[in-house]
């Protein structure tokens, strides 16, 4: 693979990294601002049998625990949105946290598990684009 092949790879990398991260934080939003209405919803789902989890849990406990949720989505986010400014750029420490990342997605499936393996070949073994992270 030639070096301008490399970087173009590296780039669509990023900017796939910046959707994800943009992705994240709305996901994350959503669950702040909806925790209240899945807050009250739970209890009727569990009372009319759709699940075995019990149905004694304080609705307020149920909005907190969505709302921390979507506290740490939002944070991941942020987190990835740098990643992708780093790899934009071939920081070295980009590489690693994408690398760490794109493990973190193959449990996603199936979407995550493809995406995951494709970075963690490109990042980890190719051999051109750890040069570019070398410089």
């Amino acid at each position: 693979m030639e070096k301008e092949s490399a970087k173009a790879i590296v780039k669509v990398l990023s900017i796939l990294a910046y959707i994800g991260g943009a992705f994240y934080i709305l996901m994350g939003l959503m669950m702040i601002l909806f925790r209240n209405f899945v807050g009250s919803m739970m209890p009727r789902y569990w009372m009319m049998g759709y699940t075995t989890v019990p149905y004694n849990i304080p609705t307020g406990v149920l909005a907190y625990a969505f709302g921390i949720a979507g506290l740490i989505i939002i944070a991941m986010g942020i987190f990835k949105i740098f990643v992708a400014f780093g790899l934009w750029n071939c920081k070295k420490w980009s590489r690693i946290a994408e690398l760490v990342l794109a493990v973190f997605a193959l449990v996603m499936f199936p979407a995550g598990t493809v995406y995951g393996a494709i970075v963690i070949y490109l990042l980890a073994f190719n051999k051109t684009i750890i040069k570019l992270f070398r410089n």
